[in-house]
């Protein structure tokens, strides 16, 4: 008797935390929200009807328990793979259970934003290494200025250079540049080739074709 009631507890639980979650979920939509999740609700309606279900042919229990371990590990593979679920049937739930979608929605959320509140204080904490390095009076460097930097480029282009822009580099022609979008590669142009470049032929002269100068 005491193990069935213990039983019947955890499920309850279960059902209490998953109803907390789905209610979370609904507050934050919109109005396109909850259009959306109102029409995921009338297809899936009519798919099950055609296959002649009535509910999804998945284990909703499972489907409960494993949102809401994704909910605070924010990790989906790590949620899948604790409860057992397998990924098929998560699949079935997003499709044919609307509530599992409206929800596996707002957790994607949290975790974006998570991210995006992750990345700023990375960067804070590179501007405070910044600020400490240009301000050292020991002519002591506690690290990469360079590193630092571009960190800054990737993570905070809003207030540093463009990472694409490679003036004030210096000393590294002809070597690729890391973390450059398209792979691009700074050549020092060099005898004949400089001074055609300084004086391009006449357009009548190249008889509509592109010409490419190449010095080695």
């Amino acid at each position: 008797m005491w193990y069935n009631t213990g039983m019947s507890e955890q499920k309850d639980n279960l059902e209490a935390r998953w109803d907390a979650l789905y209610a979370q979920a609904r507050m934050v939509l919109d109005d396109e929200g909850v259009e959306r999740e109102e029409k995921r609700r009338a297809v899936a309606a009519k798919k099950l009807k055609r296959a002649g279900l009535e509910a999804p042919p998945v284990d909703l229990r499972k489907v409960k328990e494993t949102l809401l371990e994704y909910s605070e590990c924010l990790k989906y593979m790590d949620a899948v793979n604790k409860t057992g679920i397998a990924r098929r049937e998560m699949t079935a739930a997003f499709d044919l259970w609307a509530e599992a979608k409206t929800v596996e929605e707002y957790i994607c959320r949290i975790r974006d934003e998570e991210y995006k509140r992750k990345r700023a204080d990375v960067v804070t904490k590179l501007r405070d290494q910044l600020e400490t390095l240009a301000m050292d009076d020991k002519g002591e460097c506690h690290a990469n200025v360079k590193a630092v930097l571009f960190g800054l480029e990737r993570l905070d282009k809003g207030f540093f250079s463009d990472p694409r822009n490679v003036e004030g580099i210096g000393g590294d022609e002809g070597r690729a540049l890391p973390g450059r979008g398209g792979g691009g590669i700074l050549i020092n142009i060099n005898g004949d080739a400089a001074r055609i470049s300084a004086a391009p032929p006449e357009p009548d002269r190249l008889g509509g074709k592109a010409q490419v100068f190449i010095d080695v």
